[in-house]
């Protein structure tokens, strides 16, 4: 056995290793981005509003995009002088861009206010505008979704009010029914003063989801077990079986518990 070469391959394993981990380090570091559509209602805007200054604070980059009938209600000026214009991107759907642009690179969708109409269509698959489109999309890329409903709920108390709890059962009961087909496409409905805790929350649990997969195991058959064999072997999604006459160096051991990769000895 070349003691020399072993050697070779710890140094240079030690010196990729930092790069990694620096690397690694930079990229939990990075600041989240979410997705913030702003439709045409004006219940739970003020509870919301802050909620999303919060994250803005706490360092997420936000886009916004208004909708056409948001910018009628709530208008660009109100929502640019409520959370602030600085280091936030402002764009309407009457102005779109590409529909990649708007999710391709974020982290979470958030409505600070969905309203009955945008509920609806959500709930029956109806994508007819860049915003439906855009939740559409999401939903199948597995994108989290956070929304507050307190213009969507025939229960909300200001709905109620305001004179608008008079509805015949029957149209209640359809409007809780989207409201729960929502729910069943995995967005979490919220009141406008919990969004930042449910965003935090889903945030934790979509990065668990993704790096908790079923993992297979691999037969390793080389003599000695580096870094560099370790991560060739698992390809990021596997527990390596070894034999007990395999020397496993220690950069090794380090980067197996940094992958979760379970090194099972024969």
């Amino acid at each position: 056995m070349d003691i020399r070469k072993i050697i070779e391959e710890t140094m240079i394993e030690v010196f990729t290793t930092e790069i990694v981990n620096e690397v690694l380090r930079r990229l939990e570091n990075m600041p989240k981005k979410a997705l913030v559509i702003f439709t045409g209602g004006s219940i739970g805007f003020n509870e919301s509003i802050e909620q999303i200054k919060k994250l803005k604070a706490d360092g997420w980059k936000l886009r916004l995009l208004i909708s056409r009938s948001a910018e009628s209600v709530l208008t660009k000026e109100i929502i640019k002088d409520r959370i602030g214009s600085d280091e936030v991107e402002i764009h309407v759907e009457r102005d779109p861009k590409e529909m990649k642009f708007y999710y391709s690179d974020i982290d979470k969708v958030i409505f600070p206010v969905l309203t009955m109409n945008t509920a609806t269509k959500i709930a029956h698959g109806i994508s007819d505008t860049l915003i439906t489109n855009i939740v559409s999309q999401c939903l199948m890329m597995d994108i989290p979704i956070v929304a507050a409903k307190n213009a969507c709920d025939p229960s909300n108390e200001e709905r109620i009010r305001i004179g608008m709890g008079k509805a015949q059962t029957a149209y209640i009961n359809t409007l809780n029914h989207h409201l729960t087909l929502l729910e069943s496409y995995g967005i979490k409905l919220v009141s406008g003063n919990e969004i930042y805790d449910e965003v935090m929350k889903r945030t934790k649990e979509h990065t668990n989801k993704k790096n908790h997969h079923t993992k297979e195991q691999v037969m390793y058959k080389k003599k000695v077990l580096t870094r560099a064999g370790l991560v060739d072997a698992v390809d990021g999604n596997k527990d390596l079986m070894v034999s007990s006459k395999t020397i496993i160096t220690e950069i090794a051991k380090d980067t197996a518990r940094t992958l979760g990769v379970k090194i099972i000895i024969q």
